[in-house]
């Protein structure tokens, strides 16, 4: 009697996503969005590469996908954030991240940067320095603005070895003297 064909393993739908997802993860490490594709996705993930538009879309839906699991690693690095960090892999990550999903996906963008980020810098400036929430929240914008440019444009702004740590100590010294101005009445 002939034997039966061996049964094709199944992988669930949601195991294959989560490999999906850690895999972009891991890539993001060395890999810039602009150049990460599809297919070494998925080759990483030990997939197919049609999984990623049918289970996500598309490569910019997956990054959105990553940018929640990036962003909250990102505000527990600030939770215990060093000078000697200025700028964390994370941060540079979360930032190349927003950076290709604002120019290739700016509808399915709007909103990245306002949430639990925004919110952990402006409780800093809050707690940090004194300043009143309206403040503080500015204050987190511009300095999200400079870490963005700092990050995505580094030889328009001739940055230099170790200009990034003087640049944000140069931020804290001027939130320091805003305070001061303000006890003041200046």
């Amino acid at each position: 009697m002939p034997r039966k064909p061996e049964k094709r393993s199944y992988v669930r739908q949601a195991e294959v996503k989560n490999r999906i997802v850690l895999s972009t993860l891991e890539l993001l490490k060395s890999v810039d969005p602009e150049a990460l594709t599809i297919r070494e996705i998925a080759a990483h993930a030990n997939t197919h590469h049609r999984y990623i538009p049918d289970y996500f879309g598309g490569k910019a839906q997956l990054l959105m996908q990553v940018v929640p699991i990036v962003r909250d690693e990102l505000v527990e690095k600030i939770q215990s954030f060093s000078i000697e960090d200025f700028p964390s892999p994370e941060l540079v990550m979360f930032v190349k991240l927003v950076g290709w999903l604002s120019i290739n996906a700016p509808s399915d963008a709007t909103g990245i940067f306002n949430g639990e980020l925004l919110d952990t810098l402006t409780n800093l400036y809050v707690g940090g320095y004194g300043f009143e929430p309206v403040t503080a929240r500015l204050m987190a914008k511009r300095m999200m603005a400079g870490v963005f440019s700092m990050v995505m444009f580094p030889r328009a702004m001739f940055l230099e070895e170790g200009d990034p740590q003087r640049l944000f100590q140069l931020e804290q010294r001027v939130s320091i003297a805003l305070v001061e101005m303000m006890r003041n009445g200046n």
